[in-house]
This record gives structure tokens, sequence and C-alpha cells, in this order.
């Protein structure tokens, strides 16, 4: 997993992408996916929407 922060606020978190360990691309570089990718319920706001407030 790798996290993407805001440009202005780095210590903003606002994003998220997975890779697999063996999921490689014909140059050998890690595919990574984005979770507006994957689904549009695994984006960062939506998820964040089905967490407990604290």
């Amino acid at each position: 997993m790798r996290t993407r922060t805001s440009a202005t606020g780095p210590n903003q978190l606002i994003g998220y992408a997975v890779a697999l360990p063996d999921d490689r691309n014909a140059a050998g570089d890690t595919i990574w996916y984005s979770g507006t990718s994957l689904a549009a319920d695994l984006t960062l706001p939506k998820l964040r929407q089905c967490w407990p407030s604290q």
C-alpha cells in the first residue's frame, strides 16, 4: 500500500493505492491500483464515511 498526500498539506491523506507483490508490468515495475480504479465504494472518502468518527 502507498498513500497519496495533498500538495498543499503534506500531512493530509487524500488517497491510496494498493498492489500485489508479484503484479508487475513488462518493465518489472509494480502495478498500482487506486481505490477509485478498483470500485467506486473503495475511494478514501467513501471508506471514511463507513468508519466511526472520533
